[in-house]
């Protein structure tokens, strides 16, 4: 895994009079430092430059952007003052600003943005909590546009950026101030929703970016109605901030598993699932250990569809091995461990799948992928005259697979390898290093869903992942409402796999990504 680096930066001491004459940001860096660099909380790396001048926060910046690697979060937060010149543009002030001279005494929005554009990290988080003066939009148009758009300031690839509002609070004439700043109460519920757990919206035990941004936008808007937190994001998949400490059972499920009633009890074991599935590695324990406590319960359907649900759990998918000394197998091997596949013209590869892996019967009672969630089979791979030897697999032996799937594949400009079809995109990307290195699969599902059939998705989804082992879905908002689905699974792979083991996980789990997408067309009613 990545490093996890913070650089968070407050001013609220001002040599400039007019600047100094203003509502001062509370203490608020110290109290978020201290719950990011908690070990149980977040792990941050974290530097706190307070009341420091523009050259020495500049320097700090480029030493927190600076030879990143592509797994590493990165989160930048400034509290103070946001300053615009005559133009528009946007400037953050420090201890030594002058208003009067802001190009070469505060730190200019540009010059962050461009630090951001040149680190390789695709995790890079930028928190404003501004309160911001001038009134001078972008392109000199009217000077009454009290909108500061510093989300546009900061758009770009891998970057995800909060800010507490976007409006102009105050001005200036000379020296003398207009309007007031509002109070920083954004701050506060950062630290309050990390701290004690309160973010973790989902009950998974982990504290999603997404989720800490609702969190806060919700209870800032209650106290104060006029501000209004704002959020931007251009990142692939989740990003995880912090664990949920005090993630306990919730009430519901103790009430179920405390029940004299059997139906309650039995009801709990799907929820138990459930959260076995979505939840971290706390969380699944605990979900499995009740789980394991019901296979012990005096109703024999109430233990028979635990004891059938821990074993589902527990399956191993796929085998893992002894570490290997060989990274990937030449190509002949490949095509041993994968009976020859028809062509096919792309995209539409779900036959060549089927002639890859054939359907073989399991007494599971589940469905391995979502081919067809009403059927008892799942995908071998034919047995080979020869047992392969363990691998590490890597890019070289994925594309290998994919080229004897007949599937059409490419590599972007960050190096990651990915297969399209017409309306999403599976991504093969490999994090870590050494034992701990880890295949993600990850597929992209390009269709928008307007928020009004948010319950409804995720109610197909939770179908979904109830029902079936992979890919495991869940849904991400963009800032304009419509929301996006995104499958993925994970193998580790630094210990060394079975090569079949290996090729029929693949396999399917790019045929599970094919049927996800068509069972929810078919759901949803709609292409």
């Amino acid at each position: 895994m990545g490093r996890r680096l913070a650089l968070l930066i407050a001013t609220y001491h001002y040599q400039d009079d007019g600047l100094r004459a203003l509502t001062a940001p509370a203490h608020d860096a110290e109290a978020l430092a201290s719950v990011l660099e908690d070990p149980d909380i977040a792990g941050f790396e974290v530097t706190t430059l307070i009341n420091e001048p523009h050259h020495r926060v500049g320097e700090a910046i480029a030493d927190l952007y600076h030879d990143r690697r592509h797994d590493d979060l990165t989160l930048l937060y400034f509290t103070g003052h946001g300053l615009k010149d005559d133009d528009g543009r946007l400037y953050l002030a420090m201890t030594n600003t002058q208003r009067r001279s802001l190009l070469f005494t505060s730190l200019p929005a540009e010059q962050v943005d461009q630090a951001m554009a040149s680190c390789m990290s695709r995790q890079k988080v930028l928190i404003l909590d501004c309160c911001y003066s001038g009134a001078f939009p972008a392109g000199r148009v009217a000077k009454a546009d009290a909108e500061v758009h510093a989300l546009e300031r900061f758009q770009g690839r891998g970057r995800t950026v909060l800010t507490a509002c976007d409006a102009t609070q105050y001005s200036f004439e000379g020296d003398q101030v207009r309007g007031t700043a509002a109070q920083s109460v954004f701050t506060r519920y950062l630290v309050k929703g990390l701290r004690d757990g309160s973010a973790d919206l989902d009950g998974d035990g982990d504290i999603s970016l997404d989720e800490l941004y609702s969190y806060v936008h919700d209870r800032v808007v209650k106290e104060l109605p006029q501000q209004r937190p704002k959020k931007q994001d251009n990142v692939e998949g989740r990003i995880v901030i912090a664990r949920n400490i005090n993630w306990s059972l919730p009430a519901h499920l103790h009430h179920a598993l405390n029940s004299p009633i059997a139906a309650d009890r039995l009801g709990a074991v799907e929820r138990l699932a459930h959260l076995y599935r979505i939840g971290n590695d706390r969380v699944r324990q605990s979900a499995l250990d009740e789980i394991q406590r019901l296979v012990d319960d005096d109703s024999r359907t109430v233990s028979a569809a635990a004891a059938s649900r821990v074993q589902l759990l527990l399956s191993p998918t796929p085998e893992l091995t002894p570490p290997s000394t060989s990274g990937t197998k030449p190509a002949a091997e490949v095509q041993a461990a994968l009976p020859s596949p028809q062509p096919v013209t792309f995209p539409n590869p779900a036959h060549v799948l089927g002639q890859v892996l054939q359907p073989q019967t399991t007494h599971q009672g589940q469905s391995a992928v979502g081919s067809d969630l009403s059927s008892n089979t799942k995908f071998e791979p034919q047995p080979t005259s020869e047992p392969a030897e363990p691998v590490v697999p890597d890019q070289d032996l994925v594309k290998e697979i994919l080229d004897q799937m007949e599937l059409v594949y490419g590599v972007d400009v960050e190096g990651e390898l990915f297969a399209p079809w017409e309306q999403f995109r599976v991504f093969f990307m490999f994090r870590g290093e050494a034992e701990q290195q880890v295949l993600s699969v990850r597929a992209f599902y390009d269709r928008s869903h307007d928020i009004e059939v948010k319950y409804k998705l995720l109610e197909v989804i939770d179908d979904w992942n109830r029902r079936t082992l992979w890919p495991k879905v869940y849904t991400h908002a963009h800032d304009d409402g419509t929301l996006r689905l995104i499958g993925e699974v994970q193998i580790l792979i630094g210990l060394g796999v079975s090569l079949e083991h290996f090729v029929s996980s693949t396999v399917s789990w790019v045929q599970a990504s094919i049927e996800f997408d068509k069972w929810l067309v078919e759901q949803l009613g709609s292409e």
